[in-house]
């Protein structure tokens, strides 16, 4: 697997990194990253995206699913339902639910 900086290109807030993920030669996806301007360089938007696959090595140990595009994705669950999500048995639930 291979991923590679496309370009970096302005934001609405920040700028964006635009990277290529490249699987057997073959692209598999395309991530958009959000930079700080002082980290627009290869070597910072790589500790980003590792960053940003441990968010998601933790989304998928969780057992969450995608949230539809007219859910509000930026809401936080709530206290209960956190908690309820990071027990084993909570975990545990909500994956069968996402098999389902």
């Amino acid at each position: 697997m291979k991923v590679f900086l496309e370009s970096v290109e302005s934001g609405q807030d920040l700028p964006i990194a635009n990277l290529n993920v490249l699987c057997h030669g073959e692209l598999v996806g395309r991530i958009l990253l959000r930079v700080d301007g002082a980290q627009s360089d290869v070597a910072a938007i790589g500790e980003l995206l590792r960053d940003f696959a441990d968010c998601l090595v933790e989304w998928t140990r969780r057992g969450a699913g995608l949230v539809a595009a007219d859910v509000d994705a930026y809401s936080e669950p709530t206290a209960s339902k956190a908690r309820a999500l990071s027990s084993p048995a909570g975990a545990a639930s909500a994956e069968l639910q996402i098999r389902r």
